[in-house]
């Protein structure tokens, strides 16, 4: 962004293609709105006062703590049991958790509530649920693609099957594995919506947007969106980040 006010500045054509499109958006927006919905000089004038005086900022610290939490207790599950997935006992019920993806985390509330009782257990199993099918989907699918030829080579050094479980699939796919948490990470967000939706009580970014949608305080609602997607793409750039400090032979 620093480019395109400073003088003499260098501008890349992506860089032009990017911000040409970015107009165009803005452009259809302003002419083809609903009358109804807010201009986006109104929403991003709103995120101040949202900020202020309407929760916001404890409402997006309540839901990215969730988000985190979910994410890592969904990896903790999901990556153990895919990288074993190899192994004909762990292949099975690696591959069934997989299909559920199919099934919202929703039919689960009842089951949950009576199980865990505390309603942020329950909100961190639903998440955790619905990212770890599609985590393990993901992982299961890229640790049986792993060619031949890597396990042959572990053989010609004499590697046992679980030094080569650990230096071919553990480790040799620990780049994709951060990949797939990238983006179950943006999916708990948009997850984190409907489950906080059903359980209201700790508050967080789906409980506050459907209290504005409520009153068709559209501005806030989109307020909220756009500093949800901030959030998000930051969160986003931290996981790359750590995939690039983790895995620097790997491409970004």
């Amino acid at each position: 962004m620093k480019a395109y006010i400073t003088p003499n500045a260098p501008i890349s054509e992506q860089q032009m293609v990017r911000m040409g499109w970015l107009g165009l958006a803005a452009l259809i927006w302003i002419l083809f709105k609903p009358a109804i919905m807010p201009n986006p000089l109104d929403i991003i004038l709103s995120i101040p006062n949202l900020w202020n005086d309407g929760g916001l900022r404890d409402a997006l610290i309540t839901s990215f703590v969730t988000n985190v939490q979910a994410i890592v207790v969904s990896a903790a599950i999901s990556l153990p049991l895919a990288w074993l997935s190899r192994v004909p006992i762990i292949r099975p019920l690696a591959e069934g958790i997989a299909k559920l993806r199919f099934l919202s985390p929703a039919i689960f509330f009842i089951i949950l509530l009576f199980m865990l009782g505390s309603p942020h257990a329950v909100k961190i199993a639903m998440l955790v649920l619905g990212e770890s099918f599609f985590l393990m989907t993901s992982m299961v699918n890229v640790v049986q693609g792993i060619p031949a030829s890597s396990f042959d080579e572990a053989t010609v050094l004499r590697m046992s099957p679980w030094q080569s479980t650990w230096y071919v699939v553990v480790r040799g796919t620990l780049h994709q594995a951060l990949e797939a948490i990238r983006d179950n990470t943006a999916m708990g967000w948009s997850m984190l919506m409907m489950v906080e939706g059903f359980l209201r009580s700790e508050g967080g970014i789906g409980v506050l947007m459907l209290n504005q949608e409520r009153y068709m305080k559209f501005d806030n609602v989109y307020g909220i969106a756009l500093s949800v997607l901030v959030v998000g793409i930051g969160q986003d750039l931290g996981l790359r980040w750590l995939r690039g400090a983790l895995c620097p032979h790997t491409k970004l």
